[in-house]
């Protein structure tokens, strides 16, 4: 039972943090081609996406490396693990 709770707690949270790339790449095309408004976004939404990215890829590539070479520069997020272990 605590196998099948963790691995669908993994699931969601992969789900969750890819979710999050998405929504920002999605946002981001917006601005590309000059449509955010039109689509219901400004520019405070495409700031906010950006530092959503910015600490997406800062975390994953922080969880990565402890997972590769067991270093650790700041605060570990272990909810990355499951998708930190796709690039180890």
């Amino acid at each position: 039972m605590f196998s099948s709770t963790f691995s669908s707690y993994k699931f969601d949270r992969d789900r969750e943090l890819l979710d999050i790339v998405r929504q920002a790449t999605f946002v981001l095309k917006l601005k590309a081609q000059n449509r955010l408004l039109e689509n219901g976004f400004n520019d405070q939404d495409v700031h906010t996406k950006e530092l959503q990215l910015v600490n997406f890829l800062f975390q994953l590539e922080n969880v990565v490396s402890f997972l590769d070479e067991g270093t650790r520069r700041n605060d570990l997020d272990l909810s990355f693990a499951g998708l930190a272990e796709r690039w180890s």
